[in-house]
């Protein structure tokens, strides 16, 4: 009998600190993201409705609002979009290690239209 108490008890001293560990691991690690974007956005999908030769100058001012700004040159004129996606994460574990990463990307859409049909399109 003082054989199989000497091993439950060693058995517990291994076993709790252990479990200890196990269950609190959990709550000493954190993490957050974030995605915004300012400006004037011109979501993917949108732009790929875009077609060369058949959409209109008044169609792309109803889906994608006014450009930001707009250049004359000739008998062309280009519309450009510009925005900024900001990506933040930020991450710890409890007493031993924080930080934070902060991504920001300048994004721009421009739509060439001649006659009031767009010409061509493309990002920078």
């Amino acid at each position: 009998m003082k054989l199989t108490r000497v091993a439950t008890v060693a058995a517990t001293a291994t076993l709790l600190p252990l479990l200890c560990i196990l269950l609190l691991s959990g709550c000493l690690v954190s993490s957050t993201s974030h995605e915004k974007v300012s400006g004037n956005y011109v979501p993917e999908n949108t732009f790929d409705r875009i077609k060369p030769g058949e959409t209109t100058s008044s169609w792309v001012q109803a889906t994608l609002g006014d450009p930001s700004t707009r250049e004359k040159a000739d008998d062309t004129e280009v519309w450009k979009y510009s925005y900024t996606e900001v990506k933040e994460g930020s991450g710890a574990i409890f007493l031993i290690f924080g930080g934070t990463d902060k991504k920001e990307r300048q994004r721009t859409a421009y739509v060439e239209f001649k006659d009031g049909i767009v010409k061509t399109k493309w990002r920078s």
